[in-house]
This record gives structure tokens, sequence and C-alpha cells, in this order.
């Protein structure tokens, strides 16, 4: 009888979603503790939005977005960028 390493018999998606996992903290060690997205509940206190204006904002992409499982997150980049470039064309620059 051969001796089977518990090892070999790992799930998949259990493998995928460590190496997502690693994926994940690799990215937050980089950019430090602050987190990269923000999500429907941010952009809606922050800005004031709806739930049926951020699904037509994502419709026709105006934002950009990533969808995981039925959680949609938005980059915190193109906001940054967004306010910095309206900022510089109203003469408030920094």
């Amino acid at each position: 009888m051969k001796n089977t390493n518990p090892s070999e018999f790992r799930n998949p998606a259990e493998e995928v979603l460590n190496q997502l996992l690693a994926l994940m903290q690799n990215v937050q060690q980089q950019s430090g503790s602050e987190n990269l997205f923000y999500d429907n509940a941010d952009l809606k206190c922050l800005f004031h939005l709806s739930d049926s204006t951020l699904y037509r904002m994502r419709k026709n992409k105006s934002i950009p977005y990533t969808c995981f499982g039925r959680k949609y997150f938005y980059p915190k980049v193109f906001f940054r960028t967004l306010f910095h470039e309206k900022d510089q064309k109203s003469g408030k620059e920094e």
C-alpha cells in the first residue's frame, strides 16, 4: 500500500483561495495598511449616491469596478485622480 500525503488531496478551490489571500496580503503590505478600494457603502456615504446611481454608473462604464461575488469594489485611485484633476482645473492646486 502506498503512503499518501494528505496535502495531495487538497481541494483546488482551497488552493486558489489561499493564493488570493497571499496576494491580497502582499498588496496590503506594499500599500501600507490603507485599503485600495471603496465599496458601495463607502461611495454612497462619501458622495451621497444611491444604489441606482451606482448601478447606472457601472452599467454606463462611467466608473471602474471589480466584483467579488455579489459585492462591488471601486479603486480609490480613480476618485483621487478625478478630484485632483477637478482641483487643478478650478485653480486650487496644492
